[in-house]
């Protein structure tokens, strides 16, 4: 059995808008690495809710909740505080959104990505943009 199997894990949703064949990924204050935008559910939440609102507060667009859909589902390991400490599985979603995308609240930057960025991203951020190129979203 590996560690990383070992560990208690970190369940997060996430939203992977694609624009020009990029991904969109955030960076926190104080922070160098991006991460995908979204967070955890609260208990009882249903994914969905959870999705549209770590959005609107990370990025101030609403999805449209008939339009989210599951891309995939990604494990790998945790960063910041649970380094080493916690296995993270993001499940990311597609939807279709209302408003223009700006960083809000803890949020300093978004950016769109590609597997050219992958040194930008943490480590679970590699994971998702090798499937998302192997997958021909992004380049």
């Amino acid at each position: 059995m590996n560690a990383e199997a070992s560990l208690p894990v970190i369940h997060k949703v996430a939203w992977t808008p694609i624009r020009d064949r990029k991904i969109l990924f955030a960076r926190s204050r104080g922070q160098t690495l991006f991460f995908s935008v979204g967070g955890k559910p609260n208990p009882g939440e249903p994914n969905e809710a959870a999705l549209i609102r770590e959005v609107e507060e990370e990025t101030s667009v609403l999805l449209f909740p008939d339009t989210i859909k599951l891309a995939n589902t990604f494990r790998g390991p945790s960063g910041g505080a649970y380094e080493g400490k916690a296995t993270l599985r993001m499940d990311c979603y597609f939807a279709e959104f209302l408003g223009m995308v700006e960083p809000r609240s803890e949020i300093e930057e978004l950016k769109w990505l590609s597997l050219n960025d992958f040194r930008l991203t943490t480590p679970l951020g590699h994971i998702m943009l090798l499937w998302y190129a192997r997958c021909d979203y992004i380049d």
